[in-house]
């Protein structure tokens, strides 16, 4: 029983000695490497955002059809995600 306890204090002591120390440089480069990573993941959608909302007035889109067309690439890239990753797997890893 005793040995739980310890285990459990090592454990607390370790997650205050995480949540103290600074990020080091190489942890700060992992953070960079994934936030560029999400933002070449994410333009296409962002992009289609900006320009739908560039479109609305003058194709005269109602709230409903920009809202669709937004749905569209959310969807089409989830379709998209699924079928080159299935791809991908076949063809790129042999």
């Amino acid at each position: 029983m005793s040995d739980h306890l310890a285990a459990d204090s090592d454990t607390r002591t370790a997650y205050a000695q995480i949540d103290t120390r600074p990020l080091t440089r190489n942890q700060w480069s992992i953070i960079g490497v994934v936030v560029l990573g999400n933002l070449a993941e994410f333009f296409d959608l962002f992009l289609v955002g900006f320009i739908v909302s560039l479109l609305t007035e003058p194709w005269k889109l109602t709230g409903f059809e920009a809202g669709a067309i937004l749905a569209c690439a959310g969807l089409g890239t989830v379709i998209g995600a699924i079928f080159w990753g299935h791809f991908g797997d076949r063809i790129g890893r042999k």
